[in-house]
């Protein structure tokens, strides 16, 4: 009890006066924990979310959001977040059978049961801490990985940089080399360079760099051989000609 109560506070993105830990059950790895925190609004718990996945590298995604509760409900936010390895049944990809008869088989769906649930109560039904916290800490694959890492939801940021890089000139195989060469000037030595190029969060792979050209360049210049694509090619043109008449 007192390992599963040391990893709840472990993972808590919150200081100690801003949140009490009421019930525990589990041990260090496997664990259920029933939290109440001063958190009152649905960008409050955003925040929680984001410093819970800095903290233990793991990745959430939402599958439940109520930002509103009805008239006779005391809560004015219900959220409910599930394991990022949490997706839904495919029947085709049967994960056990799969993982039977090819154990190294690389495989995202594990249909993890991990969750953690917010609910915020309203004002008038509030105490000291207005959000419950239900965390359900029951991971069944590794979540720290260079496997686990690749499986991340690539983040505006990154895609914003990649965009710059193919503004710039870049096809999708140098914008891929020179995302790598600036990632390696800024890390501080080959594990954290292994480290960050194998979150996909951080780096996209190949093939994600070919999926944001395809988009940059609808994006930019429609569809391939259709009419908007040749009245952005004549706008660029004209554009072209105006800043550079000597070319």
């Amino acid at each position: 009890m007192d390992d599963a109560k040391k990893s709840v506070h472990r993972v808590i993105p919150l200081r100690p006066e801003h949140y009490r830990v009421d019930k525990v059950e589990g041990d260090g790895e496997n664990w259920t924990a029933n939290v109440s925190a001063k958190l009152c609004a649905t960008s409050d718990i955003e925040s929680f979310i984001r410093g819970y996945m800095d903290i233990t590298c793991e990745t959430l995604k939402t599958r439940v959001k109520k930002p509103d509760g009805s008239a006779r409900s005391k809560y004015v936010a219900n959220e409910f977040y599930r394991c990022h390895h949490d997706t839904r049944y495919e029947r085709m990809r049967d994960i056990i059978a799969i993982k039977t008869t090819n154990p190294l088989k690389r495989v995202k769906n594990t249909y993890c049961p991990m969750s953690m649930t917010f609910k915020i109560t309203k004002e008038e039904f509030a105490d000291e801490y207005p959000c419950q916290i239900t965390i359900e800490h029951t991971h069944d694959h590794p979540t720290k990985s260079l496997e686990v890492f690749t499986y991340k939801t690539l983040t505006e940021e990154v895609i914003g940089k990649v965009d710059t890089l193919f503004e710039s000139g870049c096809t999708p195989s140098s914008a891929y080399r020179e995302y790598l060469c600036v990632l390696r000037k800024i890390c501080r030595d080959e594990l954290e360079f292994h480290l960050k190029k194998a979150d996909r969060s951080i780096t996209p792979r190949r093939r994600d760099f070919n999926y944001l050209y395809k988009k940059y360049c609808l994006a930019r210049f429609g569809e391939k051989d259709s009419a908007e694509m040749f009245e952005m090619l004549a706008s660029k043109i004209e554009e072209f000609t105006q800043k550079e008449p000597d070319t």
